[in-house]
């Protein structure tokens, strides 16, 4: 597995979504996210169905991270979805997203410099009571982190969404990962009016394509190149903003 290194331009407030296609996609992204906040001294959360879990682990040990020792001291914490997002019997978006917050008020507490959430929601999609929900659920998400010394991915499996569930899933987010081909990944970014999209090979990125458009329009209202990650997100920030005051 080639570990997704791009993971560190993500910062606390961002809720992002990733799509994915198969498992080395999941964890090449998830097992940097995890191994990143733990290297910074935070408390990672990681929901996970059982047949999932096992080779999530066996990966962070391969990365080089004592999980014994991290779970131990309480910094790395696991959950299935039965326990988390269905601890009531069903889901309940609300409850899920007090979980949440619980967790990261008990690192916080215990001294940890922040925390960090990454969970699969794949098996929502498959459940028909609980699939007209989950854009609701992430829209919550999408206001509850922003301005928190938090972050977190949500995780779904692309091979079980119709073009119109994606398109409402990543309605629901500002941030959504996908990977587009099998060496690209793109990085939507979305404020209402406006979406850009930022465009690198999947592992050994050297420029960032970035495209801006508003929503509903086919005409570009900027593109451009970085040579960082961080500094294409920032172009395209800067010219959503833009964009978003011209509209006011």
């Amino acid at each position: 597995m080639k570990p997704d290194i791009h993971v560190a331009a993500f910062r606390n407030g961002d809720h992002i979504c990733l799509f994915y296609r198969d498992v080395e996609e999941q964890l090449s992204t998830a097992v940097p996210f995890v191994q990143l906040g733990l290297l910074r001294g935070e408390c990672c959360l990681c929901v996970l169905p059982d047949d999932r879990m096992g080779s999530f682990m066996s990966y962070l040990r391969g990365a080089g991270v004592d999980t014994e020792k991290e779970i131990a001291r309480g910094a790395l914490l696991t959950a299935k979805p039965e326990d988390s997002y269905l601890s009531g019997g069903s889901f309940d978006r609300g409850q899920m997203v007090s979980f949440l917050d619980s967790h990261m008020h008990q690192a916080l507490r215990a001294g940890f410099t922040g925390f960090r959430g990454t969970g699969d929601l794949s098996w929502a999609v498959k459940d028909t009571n609980t699939c007209g929900h989950v854009s609701e659920y992430e829209a919550m998400l999408d206001s509850y982190y922003p301005g928190k010394p938090a972050l977190g991915i949500c995780m779904y499996d692309a091979n079980l969404l119709d073009e119109a569930q994606l398109n409402r899933i990543i309605a629901a987010h500002r941030l959504a990962l996908t990977v587009p081909s099998t060496n690209k990944r793109a990085i939507r970014i979305r404020n209402g009016v406006a979406f850009g999209d930022v465009i690198f090979d999947r592992a050994s990125a050297h420029l960032f394509h970035y495209t801006v458009q508003k929503t509903g329009r086919n005409e570009l209202f900027s593109v451009g190149q970085e040579e960082t990650l961080t500094a294409a997100m920032d172009a395209v920030e800067a010219a959503l903003l833009s964009l978003q005051r011209a509209t006011c």
